[in-house]
C-alpha cells in the first residue's frame, strides 16, 4: 500500500486524496510544499516570503494514467527515449516500445517514512522494479522541506550483476517570463543539442531564450544559477554528484502540442534538470547503490 503508516500525529504534513492517489501537503513556518505519490515527485515548493520556486501548471491533470507535468518529475532508470541513451543502458533495458523517461514517473510510489524535526520535515518514498531480470533494482527519493528544498535520489542495485542506468530530476522552475531569465555558470561547458541531431557545441556566455531549447550539458559545475530580472531573484540549484544537466523550454509551437500545456505555458517555466545522462550514465555494481542530491533555494 502506498500509505501504510500512521500520520495522524504529524503537525506539518497532511494527506489529501486526489482520487487515484494521495498527495502529501507540507506546511511549516519556513515553507510550504506538496508531494504526489503518483510519480513520487514534489509538486510544489516555496520558502516563506518567496514566490514559488517550482512552476504550478494551470493545466495539471491529477491522473493515474499520465505523468504529472509539474514540480520535479523523476526520469529513471533512463532519461529520454531509451534509444537515445548509451549502448550499455539500451542493452540493460532493451524491450519493445519502452516508455520515454523510464518506468517510475507514471506509477504509484510507496511512502516509507515521514520525519518531523525543528530544522526540516523529511519524506522518503520508494519504488522497486518488477521487470524480468531486474528484480532488486529500485529507487528511493528523500525530500527535506525547510527554507530550502533538498532532494536525494538513491538507486539501489540488489541484483547479482552490475546495472547501467541514466536519470534526471526533471525540475520545472517558475519564471516571470522566459525572455527575462538567464542561466549562469555554464559558460564554456560542452553540450549536446537535441534539436540539432545531437550535434556537440560549447556554451558561450549565459544561456538565454528566444526559441525552443533542448540540450544536455556535460561536465557541469556543482552550482547552476537562474537569474530572473522580472522577479528580481536568483534560483540556485546545487547538485555536487551530478555531472550533466538538461536545459529545456518547448517555446511556442511545441507548447501548442504538449499535453497539460497552454499555448503560453512556455513563458512561465524553464526546466533545469539535475541528471546523469548521455555519456554521463551510471554503472552500479551488484549489491551497491548510487546517490545524487539537489538543493533548491531562491534569493532576491
Amino acid at each position: 500500500m502506498p500509505i501504510d503508516i500512521d500520520l495522524s500525529d504529524l503537525k506539518t504534513v497532511k494527506v489529501r486524496d486526489a482520487g487515484a492517489f494521495e498527495i502529501l501537503e507540507i506546511e511549516r513556518d519556513d515553507c510550504i510544499g506538496s508531494i504526489s505519490l503518483m510519480g513520487g515527485q514534489v509538486l510544489t515548493y516555496s520558502s516563506h516570503g518567496q514566490r514559488p520556486i517550482l512552476w504550478e501548471n494551470s493545466r495539471l491533470e491529477l491522473s493515474a494514467s499520465a505523468a504529472l507535468r509539474q514540480g520535479i518529475p523523476i526520469c529513471w532508470p533512463w532519461f529520454g527515449p531509451l534509444s537515445q541513451n548509451q549502448k550499455p543502458v539500451i542493452q540493460q533495458f532493451q524491450q519493445d516500445q519502452p516508455p520515454s523517461h523510464g518506468y517510475v514517473r507514471d506509477s504509484i510510489w510507496e511512502l516509507v517514512s515521514v520525519n518531523e524535526k525543528a530544522e526540516f520535515t523529511e519524506v522518503i518514498l520508494a519504488k522497486g522494479l518488477d521487470q524480468p531480470g531486474l528484480q532488486g533494482l529500485g529507487v528511493t527519493m528523500s525530500y527535506r522541506f525547510s527554507d530550502r528544498l533538498e532532494c536525494r535520489l538513491t538507486s539501489h542495485n540488489q541484483t547479482k550483476q552490475p546495472v547501467n542506468l541514466s536519470f534526471a530530476l526533471h525540475t520545472y522552475l517558475a519564471v516571470s517570463d522566459i525572455k527575462n531569465i538567464s542561466i549562469h555558470d555554464l559558460d564554456g561547458i560542452p553540450y549536446i543539442d537535441s534539436l540539432d541531431r545531437g550535434a556537440k557545441h560549447v556554451q558561450a556566455g549565459h544561456v538565454a531564450f528566444d526559441k525552443e531549447v533542448d540540450r544536455i550539458y556535460y561536465n557541469t559545475p556543482p552550482l547552476i544559477r537562474v537569474k530572473d530580472a522580472g522577479w528580481n531573484r536568483t534560483i540556485s540549484l546545487e547538485a555536487p554528484e551530478s555531472h550533466s544537466s538538461v536545459i529545456w523550454n518547448p517555446w511556442i509551437d511545441k507548447s501548442k502540442r504538449l499535453s497539460q500545456f497552454t499555448p503560453d505555458s512556455y513563458r512561465e517555466m524553464v526546466c533545469v534538470e539535475t541528471a546523469r545522462a548521455a555519456s554521463d550514465f551510471v554503472e552500479i555494481p551488484a549489491s551497491e547503490q548510487h546517490q545524487v542530491t539537489l538543493t533548491l533555494r531562491s534569493s532576491s
